[in-house]
């Protein structure tokens, strides 16, 4: 990441901070590095989210740096990680029919979850992959019933 500030024109946005996940299955010290790291970032800095266990981790905490910069830290428990649902997913614009294919081709890894250009990749993460252009496809009589039938969106058939 690289950030630009010459001056106090701009400051970085509260909206976009980085997520350190600390693994102790990597790093058997990985709780005390995270409470090393808090305590340099918060130090001068804005405490968004105090350090302690929350329901996604067993400790975790959202601080903004002296800089303005926010930072997620985060120790992993593989056992407590919730599963990615369809609630959350990614949505990919494509030109043509090409493009379609080929970003269905690299991230598609669970044909059961195919539907209507939905896909789950091999995390399990849920992805859209549409034409630039589906609002004005889906105006076309019959496009809606025809999509629902499909896994993958074959533009030419809307």
């Amino acid at each position: 990441m690289v950030m630009v500030n010459g001056d106090g024109t701009y400051a970085p946005s509260p909206a976009i901070s980085q997520l350190v996940n600390f693994d102790p299955s990597a790093f058997p010290d990985a709780r005390d590095y995270l409470d090393a790291a808090w305590e340099v970032l918060a130090d001068a800095g804005n405490i968004r989210m105090p350090l302690g266990e929350y329901p996604h981790s067993p400790h975790y905490g959202w601080v903004e740096d002296c800089f303005g910069v926010g930072w997620q830290l985060m120790l992993t428990d593989p056992g407590r990680d919730p599963p990615f649902t369809p609630g959350s997913s990614f949505v990919v614009r494509c030109p043509d029919q090409a493009t379609i294919d080929q970003v269905w081709d690299a991230l598609s890894a669970d044909p059961g979850a195919e539907a209507c250009g939905w896909l789950k990749n091999r995390f399990g993460i849920s992805w859209q992959v549409l034409p630039e252009n589906m609002g004005e496809l889906m105006a076309r009589p019959g496009a809606h019933e025809h999509m629902m039938t499909m896994r993958k969106i074959i533009i030419d058939e809307l």
